[in-house]
Order: C-alpha cells, then sequence, then structure tokens
C-alpha cells in the first residue's frame, strides 16, 4: 500500500457561508478578509462615514462586510499521494 506523502497539515479548515462551501484554508481570519476586499466590502466604520444615502444603497447591493460569526468552518486533513510535478521538474 503507498503512504501518504503528508498525512496531515495543522489548522486546515473548510469555509462554509449559510451551508454553502466557500473554501478550504489555513488561516480563516486573514481569509474572511481576504474574502470582503474581494467581494467590494465596507466596514462598518467605512458605511460610518458614509452618507445616508450612500449607506442605503451599498446596504441594497450586498456590499457589507461579512463577519467571521457570519461562516462555519469544519477541521479538515489534508491526505496526498501523489507530489505536484512543476514543467521544471
Amino acid at each position: 500500500m503507498t503512504k501518504p506523502i503528508i498525512d496531515r497539515t495543522d489548522k486546515l479548515v473548510n469555509v462554509y457561508y449559510q451551508g454553502e462551501y466557500e473554501a478550504t484554508t489555513d488561516n480563516f481570519e486573514k481569509w474572511v478578509k481576504h474574502h470582503n476586499y474581494e467581494r467590494g466590502a465596507y466596514s462598518e466604520e467605512e458605511l460610518a462615514a458614509m452618507s445616508e444615502e450612500e449607506r442605503k444603497e451599498n446596504e441594497d447591493e450586498g456590499n457589507l462586510y461579512e463577519t467571521e460569526e457570519e461562516f462555519t468552518t469544519k477541521e479538515c486533513n489534508l491526505v496526498l499521494f501523489e507530489k505536484v510535478k512543476y514543467e521544471n521538474d
């Protein structure tokens, strides 16, 4: 039987939003920040600095910052049997 190359890495988690799979990451806190950046989401502080009209427009467009509490995570294990092959190998 073939032995795994890696049988476990520390703190890998699957991330879910409203029950739907989003990603697998080794740093959930950084992933949330990156996720919100990619979405163009505004933080509560940024929204507070906007006019009422701008704030309402962004809320309607779903540009609110999604917090860590809105996601669920589940630890996962990584088991690799094949080495990654690069072009220059």
